[in-house]
């Protein structure tokens, strides 16, 4: 089984089982009364080998992401920013500073996906081959047995490696608004919270305007 890992994560493995291994089967559970969550069950190999790279990137991965997005390799990353926040704003609630709050609308299925493997793949070069393996071209998703769904945009909801890659592709604008030097700027994969002045809220609200995610 070691062999067959370092097979695929090599990308070394056909490029015709990419549309089956990439891709998997489609399930759509209810969000609320008028959408759903499309989930993708991917392959046994496919989810086996991205968990590998979970684990033994781990310590990267937490390195990486410290201190921006706690979606990934943070333990408790929605108590942090959710604890944080709110001492913050207690900290702050007689200034002139005002929150900036961001929850992008179906993120995981909007981001470039040309982005997010170019972003992962400078982010963690180990990664590459098998990134650019699965989300390279157009894979397949078997939707209620029957209907077949090209997946050739955003991230795969059910990969292991999804909220990293998501969280990879959003690093850039992250960044970009940090350097603003906000008084709070913390994310949990596409929901952030960005603290700062007038001013420096609508530099960032232009960045987000102007990047999204199709661009980013």
């Amino acid at each position: 089984m070691r062999r067959v890992v370092n097979y695929f994560t090599a990308g070394n493995a056909p490029a015709f089982l990419k549309r089956f291994i990439g891709g998997g089967v489609s399930i759509a559970l209810e969000k609320n009364q008028t959408s759903v969550r499309p989930l993708a069950c991917g392959d046994p190999i496919r989810r086996l080998v991205a968990k590998c790279f979970c684990i033994g990137g781990k310590d990267e991965i937490s390195a990486a992401f410290k201190g921006r997005n706690y979606g990934v390799g943070c333990p408790g990353g929605v108590e942090v920013v959710a604890h944080s926040l709110r001492d913050t704003l207690k900290k702050h609630a007689n200034s002139d500073l005002g929150l900036l709050k961001i929850d992008f609308r179906n993120a995981f299925n909007e981001i470039s996906r040309e982005h997010f493997v170019k972003s992962t793949c400078e982010m963690f070069p180990t990664m590459s081959s098998w990134t650019e393996w699965c989300y390279g071209s157009p894979t397949m998703l078997l939707y209620d047995h029957r209907h077949i769904i090209e997946s050739s945009a955003g991230v795969q909801q059910g990969d292991p490696l999804g909220p990293l890659y998501f969280c990879s592709g959003i690093m850039c604008l992250v960044n970009e608004i940090n350097a603003l030097n906000p008084v709070y700027n913390k994310w949990y994969m596409d929901d952030g919270g960005i603290v700062g002045d007038v001013e420096l809220l609508k530099k960032a609200w232009e960045i987000i305007k102007t990047r999204g995610l199709a661009s980013t």
